[in-house]
């Protein structure tokens, strides 16, 4: 079977190898096997390439870089065609309150605040210091301290929500209350 994406193809390119994830780290030179171990391993199942590891992968198991590229490219056209639909979907508007650093709490929209303007006066009237309103999929309005500070427009791969990370890791946590 053709591989799908970069990581299925390095993965498929180590085993036709006969080299597990520690061999591959020791020959990119990683001090730290387990460290290098983790890279190819988020490489290989999720697509997440740290710095130049991909090119020194490629490199290593002498990869054809068109196709390499090709599957780059088939990849970010797959994650755009899934945003797009994501994105058209319709979705009621959600206020986030930020009560602590890291700790966000939903507060519904009443009923009385109908437009867009009507939310965003209503949230900035809510006790928070940063208070997050998501009109829709594709825009959140986020308020400083009670004045609207800026729009921001979501984009594949990027959460539009309020969020954080753990221990400068690529993994984004996001909170909802179900």
């Amino acid at each position: 079977m053709r591989p799908r994406t970069v990581g299925q193809l390095v993965e498929e390119a180590r085993y036709e190898r006969g080299l597990n994830c520690g061999d591959v780290a020791r020959a990119l030179g990683f001090r730290n096997i387990n460290k290098g171990m983790r890279q190819i391993i988020a490489l290989e199942r999720e697509n997440l390439a740290a710095g130049d590891l991909l090119e020194k992968i490629v490199a290593f198991l002498e990869l054809e870089p068109s196709e390499v590229d090709a599957l780059i490219a088939a990849e970010e056209e797959r994650l755009l065609r899934e945003f797009e639909k994501w994105v058209s979907v319709r979705v009621d508007p959600v206020i986030h309150v930020c009560v602590m650093p890291g700790i966000w709490v939903v507060r519904p929209v009443p009923p009385e605040a109908r437009t867009e303007e009507e939310i965003i006066e209503y949230a900035r009237k809510l006790p928070g210091r940063r208070i997050a309103v998501e009109l829709d999929r594709l825009r959140t309005v986020w308020i400083e301290r009670g004045k609207a500070d800026f729009t921001s427009i979501a984009e594949p791969g990027k959460p539009n929500v309020p969020y954080m990370t753990l221990g400068g890791s690529n993994k984004k946590f996001t909170f909802v209350q179900e």
